[in-house]
C-alpha cells in the first residue's frame, strides 16, 4: 500500500454499485407498495392501524364523487407534479428590507418586484404585498377585464392594518383575510390579528367612536353584514373622506376562519373560500365600491399560503376553458404558480402539500366542468330528436288527413 493512503476505502467496482443501487430500488418499491395500490392511491389501514401519512404523493380526490358518465375522471389525472418552494436569501435588487415594510411574520421577504404601496403621511410607504401579474391569453372582444390580484401578508400590528385600510379606500377593493378557524365563532369572536379586531381596538381606544386613517379617512362606523356557517363573518366599514367633504366610502372586509392545519389548505377549504369571496364581490358590486370588479387584496398569516391557494384557484378556473385534458390542467396550473413566485416570491404556494390539494380542488372543478358541458349537450340532443319527431308526427298526420278528404273517407272512419 502506498504512503499515505492508509486510512482510504477502496474504491468498489462496478458489481457492487450496480447490487446496490438494486437493494435501494427494491426497497423504495416494496415501501410504496406498502402504502400505495396499483392505482397509485393511498392504501387504507387496517383496523386499529394508524394511517400512513403520504410523503410528497398526491392522494387522488377523497372527497369528491367520480364521474360515471364517461369523459375525463378525477381518477384519470396525473399525480400532481413535485413542486416545492426554492430557497431564498435576502437580496436589496430583488426584496424589501423587513423595516420598509415594517414586519415579516414568517421570515419571509417581500418581492420589490410589483410591491403595493400606500399614500401615507405625504409620502408612498410599502407594504407586504405584491400584485401578481399572471401571463394570460389576450382578452376576447368585449370581455371584461380581468382583475389583478393581490397577495398580502395580515398586518400584526394597527401601525401596518392601516396601511392596508387605506389602501382598500384609495383602490376600492375590499379585504379578505384568513383568520385561525377559531377567530371567527358564531358568538363573534375575533383575535387580535384580525383587520377587523385591530380597528375596532383603535376605535375604542380614541374616545370618540371614530378613528382617522393616515389623515384622511374618518372611519365612523363598523357593521357585520353577514356571519355564514360559522367559519365567515363579513363587515362593511364607512368613512368620511376628508380631502373631499361630504363624500363616504364603503370598504368591505372578508374574515374566513376556515380548518387549517398549518400544512395545507385542504381542496374543499380552497372551494369554500372561493365561494365566499365571491360573495363579498356581490356585496361590493350591489353597493358601488368596487366598480372596476377587482378582487379584493387576499391576506393571510405568512402571505403565500392560503391566499396563494386561492388566488391561483381563481385564476385556473377562470382560464378552464383554455385546457381539455387532466395533463393541461397540470400544466396550466404549473404556470400560474410561477407566474405568482416570479411576483411574490419563491415561497408562493408553500409547500408540496398546499400544492397538491390546490391540483386537486382544480381538477375537480375541470371534470365537474366536462361533465356538465356533456349533460347540456346530451339534452341539446335530446331536444333536437323530440323536435323531429314531432315535425314528423305532424307531417304524417296532415298526410293522412288530405288523403282521407282525397278519398272521401270520414278522418273517423
Amino acid at each position: 500500500m502506498q504512503e499515505g493512503t492508509g486510512n482510504l476505502r477502496e474504491p468498489p467496482n462496478a458489481g457492487e454499485v450496480a447490487q446496490r443501487m438494486a437493494q435501494i430500488r427494491e426497497g423504495r418499491k416494496a415501501l410504496h407498495d406498502q402504502k400505495y395500490d396499483k392505482h397509485n392511491r393511498l392504501r387504507k389501514p387496517a383496523p386499529g392501524q394508524m394511517e400512513p401519512k403520504p410523503l410528497g404523493r398526491n392522494v387522488r380526490f377523497a372527497d369528491h364523487q367520480q364521474d360515471s358518465a364517461g369523459g375525463p375522471r378525477l381518477e384519470d389525472a396525473p399525480a400532481s407534479p413535485r413542486n416545492p418552494p426554492a430557497p431564498a436569501q435576502f437580496d436589496p435588487q430583488h426584496h424589501v428590507a423587513p423595516s420598509r415594510v415594517g414586519q415579516n411574520i414568517a421570515n419571509i421577504f417581500c418581492q420589490l418586484r410589483n410591491i403595493v404601496r400606500v399614500a401615507f403621511g405625504g409620502m408612498k410607504q410599502e407594504m407586504h404585498a405584491n400584485t401578481i401579474h399572471f401571463n394570460r391569453p389576450p382578452a376576447k372582444p368585449g370581455a371584461a377585464p380581468r382583475s389583478v390580484p393581490i397577495a398580502g401578508q395580515s398586518p400584526q400590528s394597527f401601525e401596518h392594518c392601516e396601511k392596508f385600510l387605506m389602501h382598500g379606500f384609495d383602490s376600492n377593493r375590499g379585504l379578505f383575510q384568513f383568520v385561525g378557524p377559531d377567530a371567527v365563532s358564531k358568538a363573534g369572536d375575533l383575535r387580535m390579528e384580525s383587520a377587523i379586531a385591530q380597528l375596532k381596538h383603535a376605535m375604542q381606544e380614541s374616545g370618540d367612536a371614530g378613528v382617522t386613517l393616515g389623515g384622511r379617512y374618518y372611519v365612523r362606523n363598523v357593521k357585520q353584514v353577514s356571519n355564514g356557517g360559522g367559519d365567515q363573518q363579513c363587515f362593511r366599514i364607512t368613512a368620511d373622506d376628508l380631502e373631499n367633504p361630504g363624500t363616504k366610502r364603503t370598504l368591505y372586509v372578508t374574515l374566513a376562519g376556515l380548518p387549517f392545519d398549518g400544512i395545507a389548505l385542504k381542496a374543499r377549504q380552497i372551494e369554500r373560500a372561493d365561494a365566499l369571496l365571491a360573495r363579498q364581490a356581490v356585496l361590493e358590486r350591489r353597493s358601488g365600491s368596487s366598480a372596476r370588479g377587482d378582487d379584493p387584496m387576499v391576506l393571510s398569516y405568512g402571505g403565500y399560503g392560503r391566499n396563494a391557494a386561492l388566488i391561483c384557484y381563481r385564476e385556473a378556473v377562470a382560464r378552464l376553458d383554455e385546457v381539455h385534458s387532466m395533463s393541461e390542467v397540470a400544466r396550466l396550473l404549473q404556470q400560474i404558480v410561477d407566474d405568482g413566485r416570479r411576483d411574490r416570491g419563491p415561497h408562493f404556494i408553500h409547500s408540496q402539500e398546499q400544492y397538491d390539494a390546490l391540483y386537486d380542488a382544480v381538477c375537480a372543478k375541470f371534470a365537474k366542468k366536462k361533465s356538465k358541458a356533456r349533460e347540456e349537450a346530451t339534452n341539446l340532443d335530446d331536444a333536437a330528436t323530440a323536435r323531429r319527431q314531432g315535425f314528423a308526427a305532424r307531417v304524417g298526420s296532415k298526410m293522412v288527413s288530405a288523403g282521407r278528404r282525397f278519398f272521401g273517407m270520414s278522418n273517423d272512419a
